[in-house]
């Protein structure tokens, strides 16, 4: 009976000590911009990308973005075209 009551106790004072230990980990406060804030932040923001966008370092970067890719999938093509067999392959496998 002792046990029980010892064991009992542990279990309430465990129990009690949990909450206390999610409170450790609270929320990263997030700074609220106010309404005249935000819209002189999106002004900025707008004016800084329609500036940028039309720069020629943006296009020299956009240029390199689509020789890139247009490399990529040519590479890609080119791996698809060597894993297919031709009809000759196919018939000298012998299984």
């Amino acid at each position: 009976m002792v046990k029980t009551s010892t064991f009992l106790a542990a279990a309430v004072f465990a129990a009690c000590a949990l909450p206390d230990s999610a409170s450790g980990h609270q929320e990263l406060t997030h700074r609220v911009l106010s309404t005249d804030q935000r819209k002189l932040f999106v002004q900025n923001t707008r004016r800084a990308l329609e500036e940028c966008s039309q720069s020629s370092t943006s296009r020299k970067l956009q240029e390199r973005v689509v020789a890139r890719r247009t490399e990529a999938i040519a590479n890609l093509r080119q791996q698809r075209r060597q894993r297919r067999l031709d009809a000759t392959t196919v018939l000298a496998t012998d299984h």
